[in-house]
């Protein structure tokens, strides 16, 4: 139970860094204009006005974003800790 608990709070922990990560840099996946420039990835959930300094968040998809690193990185966690071997101390 305990193991699950830890894999939880890494998985939120490295899933925040991931969402902060991908917002940081531009999305070279999408371009939705020459004057646009989006941030986030797998979802994007900013967007930024070249000219100005305007910047738009959609939320839905900054959540659905964190979201899906979170439960990626869980179960990369799960599988890691299910199949390492265990220590034994003969």
């Amino acid at each position: 139970m305990t193991s699950r608990l830890i894999a939880a709070s890494v998985s939120l922990l490295i899933g925040l860094f991931l969402t902060w990560g991908t917002g940081v840099f531009p999305t070279p996946f999408e371009t939705i204009q020459i004057d646009v420039i989006t941030y986030g990835a797998p979802l994007t959930y900013s967007t930024r006005v070249i000219p100005t300094l305007f910047i738009t968040y959609n939320w839905l998809n900054l959540v659905l974003d964190l979201a899906f690193w979170v439960i990626t990185t869980y179960l990369i966690l799960a599988v890691v800790l299910r199949t390492s071997p265990k220590n034994k101390t003969d």
